[in-house]
């Protein structure tokens, strides 16, 4: 108090040359742009995306806190409520962390079944991600953990060996596809060149002479070929004049 009323701080026992060492190698204070600076800059904030999965992952958990204060109090509507809202859950909305951190406390906080039942379904929904975790062995001890992780393996071996055959079952309609397009393409190149045939022959039976009426030559003609070999026109032309008929 003495010191705050006269402004001098007294140090007893001290001598001057330990005074001054002690203030020289003491921090200066802020200088006032310095606190300027400090109290204008602002704070990190977290973006919202961080914000929704904090959420996301807080979500099972609370719900599972309310179920276990539910059952405590014997109040059946909220249970259901609280195991509803837990199923609801997208599975995507839950880390695999908050998951089993919800479940665990689910497991040792209460002997409500139908609680347990919703976390077991749950964790089955994502065994896939929780059996990697090492923290899983203590929710079901560590045979129980390899006997799942034998249980993943051998199901995503089926989903594999599943996946290969709907891949090769996929090939094989695309290529049987294909080639009933290509057989379809040929027949009916087939009929159209049969009927070009035919009205050639047709053609030929019907005239004696060249319809060209300067040409007074029988009609003695040839078939000339046009288009592509594999797509063939055939036309009849008089061997004289070359007129098309």
């Amino acid at each position: 108090m003495l010191e705050a009323a006269s402004g001098v701080i007294e140090i007893a026992h001290s001598t001057p040359e330990t005074v001054q060492r002690d203030t020289s190698t003491a921090p200066s204070p802020p200088k006032p742009t310095e606190l300027s600076d400090m109290a204008s800059a602002s704070p990190p904030v977290a973006s919202p995306e961080f914000h929704q999965q904090q959420a996301d992952e807080e979500g099972v958990l609370n719900h599972v806190r309310v179920g276990v204060i539910a059952d405590y109090y014997d109040i059946r509507g909220l249970t259901k409520l609280a195991n509803s809202k837990i199923l609801s859950m997208p599975s995507d909305e839950h880390g695999a962390q908050a998951l089993l951190d919800a479940t665990k406390e689910a497991v040792n906080a209460t002997n409500d079944g139908t609680l347990h039942a919703t976390m077991a379904a749950l964790v089955a929904q994502n065994l896939g991600k929780l059996v990697h975790m090492n923290q899983m062995d203590d929710l079901i001890g560590d045979f129980g953990l390899k006997v799942l992780k034998e249980y993943v393996k051998q199901v995503e071996g089926i989903e594999r060996e599943l996946h290969d055959k709907i891949l090769l079952l996929t090939q094989s309609v695309v290529a049987q596809e294909s080639a009933r397009v290509d057989a379809d393409r040929a027949a009916s190149r087939a009929d159209r060149i049969s009927q070009n045939i035919g009205r050639c022959i047709e053609t030929l039976q019907q005239r004696e002479y060249c319809r060209n009426p300067r040409c007074d030559a029988q009609f003695n003609c040839h078939i000339e070929q046009r288009g592509c070999h594999y797509d063939p026109t055939y036309t009849l032309r008089c061997d004289k004049c070359r007129c098309r008929h």
